[in-house]
């Protein structure tokens, strides 16, 4: 504390000077040496980076080395061709059920929309999906759709899997679902 002869304390000045306020704590004493310290922190994070860059190395190695092998051109052209198959015969069957929709495409897969999406085709390297749109709120009476969240779908590994009165139901119960959707009311007033 700085004092003045008339026994007044000037440590507000200081304060005032410096913008800083003083906290009665003393600078540490310690000398500098010219050695440099590492933090044991610092070190410990280092071993375990490289032991986890070990153990990652290791499951790439595991991995690369449990890989299938790789398709041969032809056998890709013919599980192209097998799923192009199954995909011609989902889109006749939505057209036959729900001829009402008009197709379209979103997030790189075929459509079918009414009010808003109801069917889609999504192709896939070996097999093709019916995913139904609101399928939560869709009739499946052999339950042959998949998933638990808002969208649905079957999925259609081979042509032979195919059963077209089920999958007939769940498309023209999505299109129904979607107009029964048209004419509810949206809760705006109408103007007289």
């Amino acid at each position: 504390m700085n004092e003045n002869p008339d026994n007044e304390t000037t440590d507000h000045l200081d304060e005032e000077k410096t913008g800083k306020k003083k906290t009665g704590k003393k600078k540490s004493s310690k000398k500098k040496t010219g050695k440099r310290t590492t933090d044991k922190k610092t070190t410990d994070k280092k071993i375990s980076k490289k032991k986890t860059d070990k153990k990652t190395s290791e499951k790439k190695t595991k991995a690369l080395k449990t890989r299938k092998p790789r398709r041969t051109p032809q056998e890709i052209a013919e599980a192209e061709a097998a799923v192009g198959a199954i995909a011609d015969a989902v889109h006749a069957i939505i057209k036959e059920a729900a001829p009402g929709l008009s197709p379209t495409s979103r997030w790189g897969h075929d459509w079918y929309a009414g009010t808003d999406l109801v069917v889609g085709v999504a192709l896939h390297g070996d097999h093709v999906n019916l995913v139904v749109y609101n399928g939560e709120q869709v009739n499946d009476p052999e339950n042959l759709m998949m998933g638990v969240g808002y969208n649905r779908s079957v999925r259609i590994n081979r042509l032979e899997d195919i059963r077209k009165s089920p999958l007939m139901e769940i498309v023209r119960s999505a299109a129904s679902a979607d107009a029964a959707k048209q004419s509810q009311p949206t809760g705006q007033l109408k103007s007289v």
